[in-house]
């Protein structure tokens, strides 16, 4: 589709303006930065250490940084993108490294020999392995804010072969991952976490709550849509407490087209086939 320039990051945007002959469509926020808690490895068993590093997080400051976008979506801890009407208002996590430091000594992670760096309990050096694209900027950024918190993270690289096979198999401590797919059908929540995803790089989550499985099921099930409405929040509720998963931000793509030859590119309603926010649809094509 010659018309349609492929996504471009919001610095040209900026650099272009948005002027004859051209025209620039921006999509929804529905792909999403975030890491992921193994919530089954210390010390992110402690949900009081997973609350402390989503207070720890500056994260419109990494994604102004990452993205240079005027309008930057920061993620909702219920998962689900502010912009879905799926999406329900829960408890989230404003940048706060003095209640971070707090919950970080009241788990029993404490700097006890003054190097600004904190210990496990028994007096071992903790050092968390974040696993990361090898070119991520948002993992540096992570890095250098959950240190100032005394966190250390050793940043682990890999392609993405490795990352979604370990994250398969559930061998790391703390991943980022970046991906597209969360702007569709909320049931996303549940495939996730019962391991049927869609897209590999959404391998990697787990979460321990009965209630959470109990809702999933009830809303996979329920025809009426207020009732399921009801029971997607309460997940969203469930997740924004347990925090398996932080989202930092959610991205938007920018395409370039010339109305001149072609004017009828649209944004899908919650996105293209399992939530993609992309703009390549059949019925930009049928007359409307």
């Amino acid at each position: 589709i010659e018309n349609l320039v492929p996504p471009f990051p919001a610095d040209v945007v900026t650099a272009f303006g948005d002027g004859e002959p051209y025209r620039i469509l921006t999509t929804q926020p529905f792909s999403i930065v975030r890491l992921i808690f193994n919530v089954d490895r210390q010390p992110f068993t402690d949900r009081r250490v997973r609350h402390a590093v989503a207070y720890a997080l500056d994260r419109r400051d990494i994604a102004e940084r990452v993205t240079h976008a005027p309008d930057v979506v920061i993620g909702s801890a219920g998962v689900i993108p502010p912009e879905s009407p799926w999406y329900a208002k829960v408890k989230e996590y404003p940048f706060d490294p003095v209640r971070a430091k707090r919950l970080l000594d009241e788990a029993g992670l404490v700097d006890r020999d003054g190097d600004g760096l904190r210990e496990l309990p028994n007096g071992e050096k903790l050092v968390l392995d974040l696993l990361a694209d090898p070119a991520s900027q948002d993992a540096q950024l992570v890095i250098a804010q959950l240190k100032a918190v005394g966190l250390a993270l050793r940043f682990l690289p890999g392609d993405p072969k490795t990352r979604t096979e370990l994250q398969r198999r559930r061998e790391f401590t703390l991943t980022l991952t970046s991906h597209i797919g969360v702007g569709g059908d909320p049931d996303f929540l549940r495939r996730w976490f019962a391991g049927e995803v869609f897209n590999a790089f959404e391998f990697g989550n787990a979460i321990r709550s009965p209630e959470f499985e109990r809702l999933a099921e009830e809303q996979v099930r329920e025809l009426d849509v207020g009732s399921r409405r009801e029971l997607v929040a309460r997940m969203q509720h469930v997740l924004a407490d347990e925090l398996p998963t932080l989202p930092l931000y959610h991205r938007r793509f920018y395409y370039l087209y010339d109305p001149a030859k072609w004017d009828r590119w649209f944004n899908t309603a919650g996105g293209i086939m399992n939530g993609i926010s992309l703009l390549e649809n059949k019925r930009a094509f049928l007359a409307r």
